[in-house]
């Protein structure tokens, strides 16, 4: 596949979800959420800034919305979930 084509990725699920579609701004958005400043994430020239502006508070609103719907359906460690759901609402 040429480079800078986008790429689906399909998960096998034992719940038939659909795949879910990746970019290179949603990977990066990942990244640095996950790392924070304490690591450099790597770096790429020509993201677009303003998908990886778009990405970061659409997957924030993934990380709050997740942990809620579990708790919505009796997870276990209820203050684990409302950590990282009120972690993210920061």
């Amino acid at each position: 596949m040429p480079r800078g084509m986008a790429r689906v990725v399909m998960v096998p699920s034992c719940s038939r979800q659909p795949g879910m579609f990746f970019d290179v701004e949603w990977e990066h958005a990942f990244l640095r959420l996950r790392s924070g400043e304490h690591q450099r994430w790597p770096r790429r020239s020509g993201l677009d800034e303003q998908r990886l502006t778009l990405c970061t508070p659409a997957m924030r609103l993934s990380l709050v919305a997740g942990p809620l719907r579990l708790l919505d359906g009796g997870f276990p460690d209820h203050d684990a979930m409302m950590g990282t759901a009120e972690h993210n609402l920061q």
